[in-house]
């Protein structure tokens, strides 16, 4: 027999040999999986150690924030949730039932049974049984069984429980929400050089900022937020610079919304016009559309008599063939520096509204000066297809949009608000002005 064969022979008699069954080795193998019933029996114990409450933050898949207190019965199987919906629901909590037990998971799950705050959000797409996933320290984070939205409970103390308890919260939010609906941007001063500029909807709890740093440029921030016992939280920070700022306090007192930044105190101004300039704005987060109507359907300000000659031109061509120009809308992208210019017109016979759509590259200089270049129009798409059929007609137009260079600035009404206004520079009574935002329903 080949020696190699005897050796590897003998090698694999030895291992087999000492495989022998576990009872025979030194130490006990560990289970590769908890007990599910011991795994119940700590949840449980978890839950029940919070005898004060916990203070929540529900985080939707839709971006959106919702925050609250809830009080569990773990013996009587009893919840009280208070959550921000509105003020009424911080204000009076429901009170339902609920069940600890492991569901269709391996992991423990809390169920809140019917008549919970929960019941008017579940069409929304939001879960009533939470599954546990993991512990850090006081905070206990679970994730929805259905929609996979994250419940975070982190342990209260005696005076969070009060301040829901006794509706400070309901009233904070109340206070806030009415601030919030008193201004149109928010801005935040960290610094000589850093300035955010923050828009806020309090009906869909959802904020925006562009943050301007004159080292670091425009840096852009979207979430939702909630409502809480010391003001309003963001679901992602406001980039103020190289900081992050997660909440905005209140100061009761002075009826003001603050942040902390550094170890200080910044209070946050009102103001009713835009702060930071459009040009470092457009083609950015919100910011991507600039649309301007016909004279005959809205009455926009800040259009030049020769802006107004030239869009009414290419209409009577569009009339001509039973159509009306209807709007024009920038929608442009500062990334790759690309635009679509969309033009949407009526058949007078059909009233359908088509969407015609031209194709530009454009340069920014330092200083704002914006310079852009048609590109050939893409006949193999519908909007492309329109677009080459109204051509001809729309020529006054898409000419002046690429034979010139234009300044961008706002320009403020008392009526229609902050626009926008492109003003040409080779030509300085061609000039119009438009919304940051679509005209199109």
């Amino acid at each position: 027999m080949n020696k190699k064969i005897i050796v590897y022979m003998g090698l694999l008699s030895i291992l087999l040999g000492s495989c022998k069954k576990s009872e025979d080795l030194g130490f006990e193998v560990e289970k590769s999986f908890a007990d599910p019933a011991e795994q119940l029996t700590a949840f449980k114990s978890s839950l029940a150690a919070g005898s004060d409450g916990w203070t929540t933050m529900l985080k939707l898949r839709d971006g959106r924030l919702i925050s609250g207190y809830l009080k569990l019965d773990t013996v009587a199987k009893d919840a009280v949730m208070y959550l921000d919906l509105d003020s009424s629901t911080l204000a009076a909590p429901s009170t339902s039932k609920i069940s600890i037990q492991t569901t269709q998971t391996t992991n423990p799950t809390l169920v809140f049974e019917e008549g919970s705050q929960l019941d008017s959000l579940e069409k929304a797409g939001v879960d009533r049984e939470y599954a546990y996933k993991s512990t850090a320290g006081d905070t206990i984070n679970l994730l929805g069984n259905r929609y996979g939205n994250e419940l975070k409970l982190v342990k209260a103390n005696a005076a969070n429980a009060l301040l829901y308890a006794s509706g400070k919260v309901s009233q904070i939010r109340k206070q806030v929400s009415d601030y919030l609906f008193s201004t149109v941007y928010l801005v935040l001063k960290a610094d000589a050089s850093t300035t955010a500029q923050i828009s806020v909807n309090p009906v869909s709890k959802a904020f925006s900022s562009s943050a301007i740093n004159s080292a670091s440029g425009l840096k852009y921030s979207a979430s939702g937020y909630s409502y809480t016992s010391k003001g309003i939280y963001f679901q992602n920070p406001v980039l103020v610079g190289d900081k992050k700022v997660y909440e905005l306090l209140w100061d009761e007192n002075g009826e003001t919304l603050y942040a902390e930044i550094g170890g200080s105190r910044i209070d946050l101004e009102s103001s009713d016009i835009p702060v930071i300039a459009p040009q470092y704005l457009l083609g950015t987060f919100n910011y991507n559309l600039f649309s301007l109507g016909s004279p005959y359907y809205m009455n926009i300000p800040g259009w030049s008599v020769s802006f107004r000659n030239i869009w009414l031109s290419a209409d009577d061509a569009l009339y001509a063939r039973r159509y009306n120009l209807y709007v024009m809308e920038f929608d442009m992208n500062d990334k790759d520096k690309s635009m679509n210019l969309n033009v949407y017109f009526w058949n007078l016979t059909e009233t359908t509204l088509y969407k015609a759509t031209y194709s530009y590259t454009y340069t920014k200089s330092a200083d704002g000066v914006f310079k852009f270049t048609q590109l050939p129009t893409n006949t193999s798409t519908v909007a492309g297809g329109n677009a080459e059929f109204v051509a001809p007609q729309m020529k006054p137009l898409t000419d002046i949009i690429q034979t010139g260079s234009y300044t961008l600035d706002y320009y403020h009404t008392a009526s229609a608000g902050s626009l926008g206004q492109f003003k040409s520079v080779e030509t300085p009574s061609v000039f119009f002005a438009g919304f940051f935002e679509s005209l199109i329903q």
